[in-house]
């Protein structure tokens, strides 16, 4: 019976590791600015997935967010929702086309996105 308990114990362990080191599905994501163009899609093959569940921005800065939305299923029509004490609520981005959000600066902190469609579709902001 120890032996079981000592299994499930180090799986746990090596679970939460691999989840910390991938970024906990947008909970615990780390990403650094590198400026204030951002890019992110949602590919033709996961169609209901961002390609990142980290963006980052410097503080106090503009930024655009390029969003390719390359999902052609029928329910593919997404945006991003950026969460903070002033949201930033994109226009939805229809299946097959691309949107050039312009969203104003942020404090620093860290912030949540999703796609209002989509609630599972997450991650992290992370302003700098």
């Amino acid at each position: 019976m120890a032996r079981s308990r000592k299994s499930v114990a180090g799986f746990a362990m090596v679970a939460a590791l691999a989840l910390a080191a991938c970024g906990g599905g947008g909970t615990g994501a780390t990403c650094n600015p590198g400026g204030t163009e951002l890019h992110i899609a949602v590919p033709a093959s996961q169609s209901h997935a961002f390609t990142t569940d980290c963006l980052a921005a410097p503080a106090g800065e503009p930024i655009t967010i390029d969003f390719d939305n390359q999902d052609t299923s029928p329910h593919g029509n997404h945006n991003i929702h950026i969460f903070g004490s002033e949201d930033f609520i994109g226009d939805y981005a229809a299946h097959g086309t691309s949107i050039l959000y312009e969203v104003g600066a942020f404090p620093a902190g860290t912030y949540r996105f999703r796609c209002d469609a989509h609630p599972s579709m997450k991650g992290a902001f992370i302003v700098k």
